[in-house]
């Protein structure tokens, strides 16, 4: 419709009455595009040359009737067909042929004066029609099973995709109601929920086992949806169902497998954990007594008996150290160590680990170097991260020539990454790759014939993927190995729970050094809100304090448990009764208003830096 006007073609042999019908549209302003035409062979071409909304057709033409041309349109374009009066019998053929409407032409043309509302009435029976062929379009291309049933549950209609997938043939179902679908596997209550729902004008979803014509079962998750009519009574219902058969086979091996393999490695980890323990117990003994007599029967030994023990000895202390690894990593998976954080400062567990593995050192002669500055903060469990730094420091040292060098430090632009580096033999990409996977064999010996245990690198890469960081390696054949054990960068977040302006500001003052973040409440009720939106790291709180005292706040942080392990510092006036007081109900610390310059910076370091 160009310029929203309708696109029109008259064809009519009667000059006047094109005349007639060009007076028209131009008088009364219509929103039309007029095209005429006066024989069939012109209205033909017309049709063929362009698109048109609309024909309105006569039916005597000088060169045949309207009739054969509505025979070449073929309900593509509607049409309004005229007739002379008494030719009621040619219009009733014309509609059945495919014309919207008709006219009848009276001498005095007083056709033209409903000849508008007609197109009106054709347009939007046309638009109608239109959607309604979509929509069926749609209704029997989708893949979807569709059923319309009446009020009662009658079935009316059913598209090829519920034939395809029921094995029922049109004939067989329309006029039935769905209960021919039933296969037994839901029980009344089923159906009678369904009815409740769909009565009252809910829709109803669910997932339905029926039966096929053939006997067999199928899943269909389904949608029924009531119909109103235009007052609101419900009419009808359309379900929409697909075939989910595979989907619920798929869904139930996914669920079999993941539960059997849950199931295995429950299994096997109490397979190790029992191993472990039934095995570390007379290890022990066994390694006392070797000890005990090498110490008390050294003199009566000769060379190769001395020898013979030293390696008992040795295999001894590498099986108790398989077996230490194997119940750290029993713990690590079954959850029964979970990483403890707290923020502290890396360069004193460097110092730690260096101290640990000293003396082999020594005797390798190979030299430990701490460049890890001093007031590195990271966040983790110290334990389990110095458990890492030690493996990957003895690693290192396993791996490298005497006169070489094993250096921990933090690389630039990197400040939760402390890295091992060695100077030592490198490794290849092949037994990079697989360096960190328990199943694959990648241990060799060291440098000086060192036997691992090949569980330590596996068991420190869990132990930094528990701690959501990560660790990787670079490595050169022949150069040496540098491991980064990565950790997410925290910012500390400090809760201060104080009422007084001239605190708040005083502590905001002292603290703006730290790199860290302060979030603030005026008292225990707003600070136990806070706790809801964010977990700190510490909270610094006063004792007296409208709607809820410093006292009662740390009651209830004491008594929660998810709460119960945040440190606490208590910055305050108060008196020593009330000093001793709070450090029965469990606080870390505790602050005088009188001398926070002086203390409240040290002791916050202490606890997030």
């Amino acid at each position: 419709m160009p310029d929203g006007k309708i696109s029109i073609l008259l064809v009519d042999d009667d000059r006047i009455d094109r005349m007639a019908m060009e007076r028209l549209v131009t008088k009364q302003g219509l929103p039309y595009d007029l095209t005429t035409a006066s024989c069939q062979k012109e209205g033909l071409e017309k049709l063929a040359s362009r698109k048109f909304d609309l024909v309105i057709l006569d039916y005597m033409l000088g060169d045949g009737t309207g009739l054969e041309i509505l025979t070449q349109i073929k309900g593509a374009v509607p049409v309004i067909f005229v007739t002379g009066s008494g030719d009621e019998e040619i219009a009733a053929t014309a509609m059945k042929m495919g014309a919207y409407d008709y006219l009848i032409k009276d001498p005095e043309r007083n056709y033209l004066t409903v000849l508008p509302q007609t197109v009106r009435k054709v347009m939007e029976r046309k638009r109608a029609d239109d959607a309604v062929r979509k929509l069926s379009s749609v209704v029997e291309q989708t893949v979807d099973a569709v059923t319309i049933t009446n009020r009662e549950g009658i079935i009316e209609y059913v598209n090829p995709a519920f034939l395809n997938l029921t094995g029922f043939t049109e004939d067989e179902v329309v006029g039935q109601t769905p209960a021919i679908l039933k296969s037994g596997a839901h029980p009344p209550v089923f159906y009678e929920e369904m009815w409740q729902s769909i009565l009252a004008g809910k829709a109803f979803h669910a997932e339905f086992n029926n039966r096929r014509k053939d006997g067999s079962i199928y899943s269909e998750g389904k949608t029924i949806t009531p119909i109103r009519d235009s007052q609101g009574n419900i009419t009808h219902f359309v379900s929409t169902g697909r075939d989910i058969t595979e989907r619920k086979r798929a869904e139930m091996e996914l669920r079999m497998a993941k539960e059997q393999a849950e199931e295995a490695t429950k299994l096997k980890d109490k397979f190790v954990s029992l191993v472990s323990h039934d095995l570390k117990s007379p290890l022990s003994t066994m390694m006392g007594f070797i000890k005990l007599i090498k110490a008390d029967y050294a003199g009566t030994m000769d060379g190769e008996g001395q020898n013979m023990l030293d390696v008992i000895l040795e295999s001894g202390q590498r099986m108790n150290s398989i077996i230490e690894e194997l119940l750290s990593i029993s713990m690590l998976k079954t959850g029964k160590i979970l990483p403890k954080l707290k923020f502290f400062d890396a360069y004193y567990v460097a110092i730690k680990t260096i101290m640990a593995v000293e003396y082999n050192a020594k005797v390798k002669g190979i030299n430990l170097v701490n460049n890890v500055p001093g007031k590195t903060r990271i966040y983790a469990d110290p334990m389990l991260f110095e458990q890492v730094l030690q493996n990957l420091v003895s690693n290192a040292l396993k791996f490298s020539h005497t006169g070489g060098s094993v250096t921990i430090s933090v690389p630039a632009g990197r400040p939760t990454t402390i890295a091992v580096s060695d100077t030592g033999v490198g490794m290849d990409k092949g037994k990079i790759d697989n360096i960190f996977h328990y199943d694959v064999q990648t241990t060799t010996p060291g440098t000086s014939g060192e036997i691992g245990t090949g569980l330590g690198l596996p068991l420190s890469h869990d132990i930094m993927l528990a701690h959501n960081g990560a660790l990787t390696l670079d490595s050169t054949p022949g150069e040496g190995t540098t491991f980064y054990a990565t950790l997410p960068h925290i910012c500390p977040l400090v809760l201060l729970v104080e009422d007084d302006p001239f605190f708040v500001k005083i502590a905001h003052q002292l603290l703006s050094p730290i790199d860290i973040e302060v979030m603030h409440a005026n008292n225990g009720v707003e600070a136990l809100e806070r706790l809801k939106e964010r977990t700190p790291h510490l909270i610094i709180t006063d004792l007296n304090m409208p709607e809820m005292d410093g006292f009662e706040l740390i009651r209830r942080l004491k008594a929660d448990n998810k709460h119960s392990e945040i440190p606490v510092i208590v910055f305050t006036v108060a008196e020593q009764e009330e000093r001793e007081r709070v450090f029965q109900l469990g606080v870390n610390d505790f602050v005088s208003k009188t001398t926070a310059k002086e203390e409240l910076i040290p002791r916050v370091r202490r606890i997030v830096s």
